[in-house]
């Protein structure tokens, strides 16, 4: 629950422990001296997930003998892992 004794127009909170890739169901409701108003439409979110593999390496340039640089492509799908 959020108490707030002020004015809010947005409001954030964070849920701690969530599985990844799982459906969770939030909805709000609001509280003033007169009473507890009825809960909003809830809404349906999906935590994020690992994201997708990204694409192979296209190429590896050796720069000085101490290291490597590797280029590739970012994942074929766009696939963030829902972040």
């Amino acid at each position: 629950m959020v108490e707030n004794n002020g004015l809010k127009t947005n409001v954030t909170i964070q849920a701690p422990t969530l599985i990844a890739n799982k459906p969770y169901i939030f909805w709000v409701n609001s509280q003033n001296a007169i009473g507890m108003s009825l809960l909003s439409t809830s809404v349906s979110i999906y935590s994020a997930s690992l994201p997708g593999a990204p694409g192979n390496p296209t190429r590896g340039v050796s720069t000085n003998g101490n290291f490597i640089v590797v280029d590739w492509t970012a994942n074929p799908e766009g696939d963030s892992g829902g972040t």
